[in-house]
């Protein structure tokens, strides 16, 4: 069986035109050039080949220089001078061996180099989702035999799962590390009348949960029990733990890890929009967007395959607007980035609806039809004049003007 993933090597802003860099993908080195050129056309000036030098025997093609020869891209190594080129890893200089050469892409703001990887797997994948985090990107768990002869997992990514199409985030890949990691338990533990945690079975295990649960429900009641869920957890899962607890323990004290992280933003949103922060849309309908507005968010780092969306969007003629005081990886792909200052979000939102409402872009029936407190709202947003904005958050005029441009006229946004 032939297996093939696309590994992420390094940002693109690790780059330099003229430079290498290094990476290690599968107990290979693999080295990455990012060749000179317009800035428009990434893509096409990316390569990648093995940083091993089969003359010299040392991995040091990414330290090397590169150079053109009769419209030939290569490297010469640092070692002996020989030069390898980029696109087919032949030599160009006498019978010395060629160098491998790796499919590279870039993946928003990430570069990736195809790994391909041959075995006998002793059985068939599992579909399964990542457990990071709410996306629950689609990925399979492969059982394979470790370098040591002892089985392991390796994951894959689902093209055909819609959310992600084959892609995943370095914890989505990593996932399978975890089986083996010398901190996974195994078996529960009970702490015992000296304190210590001793190993016990399951059955012990969830006997002794039940009859602490129990006991506790008959001598304080059930509202006593707390149950606490996970964002991680997929809808069934949710579903049942649900149910366990107000049905089988009957108490109503259920929540998750949400209500630390994001309940600011749930009560934001649920005010603003009547909805949680879940997407109230599946996230391809981002490629229909003529402009699509990221506010404090940089899925380019925290969930990167978000960003094929945006990038399928942007390819269409859509236009991305950042608002995040840090130049995020996210921020140095839109095409308009306000940075405010820390504490102003609240000021650059009421200068672009000031300007929505004195160029007479607000609609008015979708106001009357689905929002309440317009009226009350007005003389607030009526003094946030553009100048004002920039003596409080140090956006210009002229940057706000073109984000309510992009954000106020479009038909879809």
């Amino acid at each position: 069986m032939i297996t093939r993933r696309w590994v992420r090597v390094c940002s693109l802003t690790q780059l330099e035109p003229g430079r290498g860099v290094a990476a290690l993908v599968d107990d290979q080195q693999v080295a990455v050039f990012l060749l000179p050129g317009p800035d428009a056309d990434v893509s096409g000036r990316l390569r990648a080949v093995d940083n091993r030098d089969p003359v010299a025997g040392a991995n040091v093609l990414a330290r090397g220089l590169l150079g053109n020869a009769e419209d030939v891209d290569y490297v010469a190594s640092p070692m002996y001078r020989h030069r390898f080129d980029l696109s087919s890893g032949r030599c160009l200089d006498g019978e010395s061996p060629s160098v491998k050469v790796w499919p590279v892409r870039v993946w928003g703001r990430t570069v990736e180099v195809l790994a391909v990887s041959e075995g006998s797997p002793p059985s068939e994948p599992t579909p399964t989702h990542c457990p990071f985090c709410a996306l629950q990107c689609g990925m399979r768990a492969q059982p394979v035999t470790g370098p040591d002869g002892l089985p392991d997992i390796q994951i894959q990514a689902r093209p055909e799962f819609p959310v992600n199409e084959g892609r995943m985030c370095i914890k989505g890949w990593s996932a399978g590390a975890l089986v083996r990691h010398p901190d996974r338990l195994l078996r529960p533990l009970i702490r015992d009348r000296s304190g210590g945690l001793v190993p016990v079975g399951w059955e012990t295990a969830l006997d002794e949960l039940a009859a602490r649960i129990e006991r506790v429900r008959a001598e304080h009641g059930a509202d006593a029990l707390g149950i606490f869920g996970s964002g991680a957890l997929t809808n069934e899962k949710a579903y049942l733990l649900g149910k366990f607890a107000r049905v089988a323990v009957g108490t109503a004290n259920i929540d998750y890890n949400g209500r630390f992280c994001m309940s600011s933003a749930a009560a934001a949103q649920n005010r603003s929009f009547g909805v949680d922060r879940g997407l109230p849309f599946p996230v391809s309908d981002i490629v229909d967007a003529d402009t699509l507005t990221l506010w404090g968010a940089n899925p380019a780092d925290t969930m990167p395959p978000l960003m094929q969306w945006v990038d399928r969007m942007k390819r269409r003629g859509g236009r991305l607007v950042v608002v995040d005081p840090r130049r995020t990886e996210t921020a140095a792909v839109a095409d308009l980035h306000l940075q405010p200052y820390p504490g102003t979000d609240l000021a650059v939102a009421l200068g672009l609806l000031h300007l929505a409402v004195v160029d007479e872009a607000v609609v008015q029936h979708f106001i009357a039809d689905r929002t309440v407190g317009w009226a009350e709202l007005l003389p607030s947003v009526r003094s946030w004049t553009p100048d004002r904005v920039h003596q409080v958050a140090g956006i210009s005029p002229g940057e706000l003007r073109s984000a309510a441009a992009l954000i106020v006229h479009p038909g879809r946004a």
